[in-house]
């Protein structure tokens, strides 16, 4: 058996293994072994990888392992089933190749752009999706004809732009493309991967080693992890009695958030307040965070935490397989709602949301309205509090940039305004 490509079998669960088998100019394997229970089960381990290839008939590979104590029949499934993915095969029957001629190649390119973007958007639009930038990583199938017959790209943490033309439908081909991303992002160091998709595709997903989030009519929310969350949850600080939530940006933190907290906590015995933690605002979110933190340490039922991978912001969610921005913006909101009203908000006994009045922008007006539509379903209650002041985190920026100290002061707090000045931050 001739490894042809990157294959990847596994998830890093407990009790599995991830194996990683890759092409190797020269003969013999190159095995490389990462696990908690090396110095007693390493040879054990390497053993049963090896032996397994060698069934198989692979006699030139890298193979990479991270296990997770995974048991010797794991350790033969995952092995196998990495083997015959790297090498091309679409049929394999207890544990023995069937021979058939593929039909597509693999092509990876990085940072793509020029003819091939336009090429690969060409494709994208004719599967009635479309590019919104962000590949650093776009794995392509080509048929004999070098026409793309699939497509998907990595972008950061997230799997995106995944795309199998109807002709190769059943041959593997999302295999290939998904086990590659899977194996780019592992090498660079990314292990925990999102994917968002249609609600039809979810059993698609689930087959290459993703684990349902949230889902909606409309859109699934997936991780390749099956206890991502629960650990985020369990990471988490709990609090007593009534307990409330904040969900914000802060960019940054301005008197109007402050007053929304302060608020907030004096209605609940304790009030969880989570930041957004992407870094697609001004405000790095380091620096939001710290601001909030400084600006709040004097509220003592306020616990302050990351959102981490959990709270779907709208600089993350991809819209290429939504129609409509609008209809985005709408499937966005309930997608998250969702998310936190199922799991997030019963794990910290959290039954009030709290929420600023939104004059300025229509699209977190409309997440408000939808807020106060499904979270009572689950049992959470939605208090609007009315903006203070008519301050918006929009009006500071435009403050800063214009080096408008005047109005800055009545804007922020002090701890916004000196966190600020130390840093020297500049928009």
């Amino acid at each position: 058996m001739k490894i042809t490509t990157t294959g990847v079998a596994g998830t890093m669960e407990s009790s599995d293994i991830i194996i990683t088998i890759e092409p190797k100019d020269t003969d013999g394997i190159s095995l490389e072994l990462e696990s908690d229970v090396k110095t007693q089960y390493g040879n054990q381990i390497r053993n049963v990888i090896l032996d397994t290839l060698k069934d198989i008939g692979v006699e030139s590979a890298y193979v990479t392992a991270v296990d997770k104590g995974a048991l010797d029949c794991t350790v033969i499934a995952r092995t196998q089933a990495a083997a015959y993915r790297a090498a091309e095969c679409k049929h394999y029957i207890e544990g023995y190749e069937r021979k058939t001629d593929l039909s597509f190649s693999t092509s990876e390119i990085r940072n793509i752009d020029g003819c091939r973007l336009a090429e690969t958007c060409r494709f994208l639009e004719k599967m009635g999706l479309k590019y919104e930038g962000g590949a650093e990583v776009t794995v392509n199938l080509y048929d004999d004809d070098e026409n793309i017959v699939g497509t998907g790209s990595l972008c950061g943490n997230i799997l995106k732009y995944i795309a199998i033309d109807d002709s190769l439908q059943g041959e593997g081909g999302a295999a290939s493309i998904v086990s590659r991303l899977v194996s780019i992002a592992y090498m660079s160091g990314r292990r925990r991967l999102f994917l968002f998709t249609k609600a039809q595709n979810e059993f698609l997903f689930r087959s290459l080693g993703f684990f349902t989030l949230a889902s909606t009519d409309e859109v699934v929310y997936m991780e390749n992890s099956r206890n991502g969350l629960s650990s985020y949850l369990d990471s988490l600080e709990k609090g007593t009695g009534i307990q409330g939530a904040v969900v914000a940006n802060c960019n940054p933190f301005t008197l109007g958030h402050r007053y929304l907290m302060e608020t907030a906590a004096a209605q609940v015995n304790t009030l969880h307040v989570f930041i957004v933690s992407e870094d697609a605002s001004e405000f790095s979110f380091r620096d939001r965070f710290e601001m909030v933190r400084r600006g709040t340490r004097d509220i003592k039922n306020l616990i302050l935490h990351e959102s981490g991978d959990y709270i779907i912001s709208h600089s993350t969610f991809p819209t290429y397989f939504i129609k409509s921005t609008q209809d985005a913006a709408s499937i966005n909101a309930e997608l998250d709602l969702t998310l936190f009203g199922k799991r997030i908000a019963p794990a910290l006994g959290i039954t009030k949301r709290f929420v600023g009045t939104e004059p300025y922008c229509v699209v977190t007006n409309a997440y408000n309205e939808m807020m106060k539509k499904l979270l009572p379903t689950y049992g959470i209650e939605v208090i609007e509090l009315p903006r203070k002041d008519g301050i918006s985190a929009s009006m500071v920026r435009k403050a800063i940039r214009e080096h408008d100290d005047a109005l800055l002061k009545s804007l922020l707090p002090t701890t916004s305004l000196e966190y600020i000045k130390e840093r020297g931050i500049e928009l």
